[in-house]
């Protein structure tokens, strides 16, 4: 659980309360579900923002496409006539 340079300050606050509670198990077990509820925890948060920045990404890809939608709509058009 050491930090990184790209660490935001909440990253870091949550590794240090994990490794104080893993710190503090007093059996293997309890240490195991310290451990896995701080990685649940992270891998929920991954889930999370790379969500959002898929559709971050779908937003981008339509609004990029809405010029050319009119274009192509006035070419079906003219073909179908």
């Amino acid at each position: 659980m050491r930090g990184t340079r790209r660490d935001t300050p909440l990253v870091r606050d949550a590794k240090r309360v994990a490794l104080e509670k893993l710190l503090g198990s007093k059996t293997l077990d309890k240490a195991f579900e310290v451990q896995t509820e701080f990685y649940k925890s992270a891998y929920e948060g991954f889930v999370s923002k790379a969500t959002k920045i898929g559709e971050l990404y779908a937003d981008i890809a339509k609004e990029s496409y809405k010029p050319i939608e009119g274009a192509v709509a006035k070419a079906t058009a003219s073909v179908k006539q």
